[in-house]
């Protein structure tokens, strides 16, 4: 699927090393916070190198994954302007650029508002690629619905007009979900993807559903948008309820959707939709409505019920028994087309799903929140995975509880080309006590599905870097590396993790995880 590779590669100098770090730290908390083009963000990735060690094997690059450019492209972007035309201008030049050019064929700007736009509005795009739809009324959020339906892709990506997503983050969920039975892919940052993993909610063998925003980035197949739509015309909804598709569309599913933690940056600018308590509110009334649908639905067992057997079939909802949510957490990388996974736990047992009716969704989150307790909600919002692989030293993934048996982090890099027969690493910038539990895990490379599973031999070598964590007692961070590739024992792999075998007396804390290989000489 991702066949073309770029490889990066840092100083052997030690010297160098600390100016790459003292350039990068500043500038990263700035790329962070205020967004920059693709473009002019590569000076700043490029600073990571193979290595966070003092001294390291020069020849040795990261590997980073990009689209084949024989890939044709099957996603239709989606993007509402309402009030930040010059955020949907930014948005708009960074879909259109070349490092999409094999995930993205079609962007369309619905326009929502009375002033009217042309493609000479924005940037340049490859000519037929940008469409803009001038609505004659303010169509609200069905407006993205719309746009998908009449698409002519298989996938759209749909996000606000005041987020900012990267072009590799867009790839790694598109190569996911091609590969995947996924309904959807929702990027949600640490509190909303918090929040829609306490509502998660299940009423007996019927329903079992959860919520989740479009708007921070979600790429749907766009015959969801349709099925949606027909739904919501069947249930003869009002121009509000229309309005307010946001609230309805992954309620009416009747799936636990998957979200992931995201690696997205806010604009800001113009006027928001959703301000204060009136907001909220209106908000939380048509979640409420979106539930009592839902149950008018499939809360019964009979399916001979009246108001079903006036339609053949309502392919939006789904039907059968579904387990609680899974636990595998995940989160895209910067700078690289890849996908962190990890079952390591970070939210407790404690959390419950079941409830008598999905009407209970806001009492079922904040009984939730009372049982996950200030302290570990805190700590989930700044210790998300996401920390892992957003290159950035500074941050960490950490866990809330001790290491226990059957814990997995794992990353998986899409592609296998241009690693076979390569030396291949798998690397982890850690504090020491992750350095203990590195040592207590296995090793495994697989490929799409897990259908085929290799535990590797090679030895975990550990050495010190020089990096004093900000927040932590401990002394340097240790960067530890295991040698992955070449395996006789399977072809084609891509995913590579770790797997703790033993329970252990410390939490997990890994500031940065990545692969790299070694260059041919």
């Amino acid at each position: 699927m991702y066949p073309q590779q770029l490889l990066w590669s840092a100083s052997p100098l030690a010297a160098v090393f600390f100016v790459i770090l003292a350039l990068f730290f500043g500038p990263w908390k700035n790329y962070k916070n205020q967004p920059i083009d693709d473009a002019e963000r590569q000076p700043l990735l490029q600073a990571l190198g193979p290595s966070f060690a003092l001294n390291f094997d020069v020849t040795l690059e990261r590997f980073v994954s990009y689209p084949a450019a024989t890939q044709v492209p099957d996603t239709t972007a989606v993007i509402l302007n309402w009030s930040r035309l010059p955020d949907v201008r930014r948005i708009v030049a960074l879909l259109c650029g070349s490092s999409l050019d094999q995930t993205i064929a079609a962007i369309i700007v619905w326009n929502n508002s009375p002033q009217k736009l042309t493609e000479h509005d924005f940037v340049a795009c490859p000519k037929g690629k940008l469409t803009i739809r001038n609505s004659p009324s303010n169509l609200y959020f069905q407006a993205r619905f719309i746009a998908c339906s009449q698409a002519s892709t298989h996938y759209c990506f749909i996000q606000d007009d005041d987020y900012l997503v990267w072009p590799e983050i867009i790839q790694a969920v598109h190569a996911y979900i091609k590969r995947s039975t996924s309904l959807g892919v929702y990027l949600l940052p640490p509190h909303e993807k918090l929040s829609s993993d306490l509502r998660a909610i299940s009423v007996g063998s019927d329903v079992h559903t959860s919520f989740a925003w479009l708007g921070h980035g979600a790429l749907i197949p766009r015959a969801r948008a349709i099925q949606f739509l027909a739904l919501m015309n069947w249930f003869n909804a009002s121009d509000e309820e229309l309005n307010m598709a946001d609230n309805y569309f992954t309620i009416l599913s009747n799936t636990f959707v998957e979200t992931w933690f995201d690696q997205g940056v806010e604009l800001g600018g113009g006027q928001p939709f959703t301000v204060g308590s009136e907001g909220e509110e209106r908000n939380r009334r048509h979640i409420l409505r979106a539930t009592d649908m839902l149950e008018s639905i499939v809360a019964s067992n009979d399916t001979s019920c009246s108001q079903v057997s006036e339609i053949p079939d309502l392919p939006y909802i789904q039907r059968g028994l579904q387990l609680d949510p899974p636990q595998v957490f995940r989160a895209p990388c910067l700078g690289s087309a890849c996908l962190l996974e990890t079952t390591i736990n970070i939210l407790p047992e404690t959390v419950q799903h079941a409830a008598s009716s999905a009407s209970e969704m806001f009492a079922l989150e904040t009984a939730n929140k009372k049982r996950i307790g200030v302290a570990r909600m805190t700590h989930y919002l700044s210790h998300s995975p996401s920390n892992a692989v957003d290159g950035n030293p500074e941050t960490a993934f950490c866990s809330f509880d001790n290491a226990k048996p059957g814990d997995m982090i794992s990353l998986d890099v899409f592609t296998s080309q241009g690693l076979e027969l390569q030396h291949v690493e798998l690397a982890f910038l850690v504090d020491v006590p992750t350095e203990s539990i590195l040592r207590a895990s296995v090793f495994e490379v697989g490929n799409a599905g897990n259908r085929a599973v290799s535990t590797i031999s090679y030895e975990l070598v550990c050495v010190d870097t020089g990096i004093v964590p900000p927040d932590r007692d401990f002394r340097f961070l240790r960067e530890c590396s295991i040698q992955m590739l070449p395996s006789i024992d399977i072809a084609g792999a891509h995913v590579f993790r770790a797997r703790l075998q033993k329970e252990m007396n410390q939490n997990w804390c890994i500031h940065e995880v990545w692969l790299r290989v070694r260059r041919s000489q």
